[in-house]
């Protein structure tokens, strides 16, 4: 039997959803199949199964193990995605050209473009370079 069905059956046996979202639990239901099957048992939105989930006392210690991940994963994502400039240069232009774009640094010496004047998401290996050409922290080393 899917968890929406079961749930039903659960609930018209006069279970509480707590105690139907536990057997779930027990019978290898994954949070988000639980998620759903309360968003079609109970005609409700995603957003309100959501919440009535995260309500079951028979989820409570995962609840916690997700929002301390989803923390976590928000924290480093915005680490990763710190924009920052680098200087790519220009290739066929007679003379050194260099272009600003916006990157993310994703490794000791590698950067993913962000900016949409050059392929965003391309990955490009970059090198520490002052002069008084370049103005920028970052100059473009080789394209990876």
């Amino acid at each position: 039997m899917n968890p929406t069905d079961r749930l039903r059956s659960l609930l018209s046996q006069g279970r509480s959803r707590d105690e139907a979202l536990g057997e779930l639990r027990r019978a290898g239901t994954s949070p988000i199949g639980c998620i759903k099957a309360i968003h079609e048992a109970e005609s409700v939105s995603l957003a309100e199964a959501k919440r009535l989930f995260s309500e079951s006392a028979s989820w409570a210690d995962v609840h916690k193990s997700h929002d301390q991940f989803a923390e976590e994963l928000e924290t480093l994502v915005g680490e990763l995605t710190e924009a920052t400039t680098i200087y790519v240069a220009l290739r066929d232009e007679g003379v050194p050209v260099w272009r600003p774009v916006s990157a993310a640094k994703v490794g000791v010496d590698a950067y993913r473009i962000l900016s949409a004047n050059r392929v965003p998401g391309r990955s490009v290996g970059v090198r520490s370079r002052r002069s008084r050409a370049l103005r920028g922290p970052d100059a473009l080393w080789r394209e990876r």
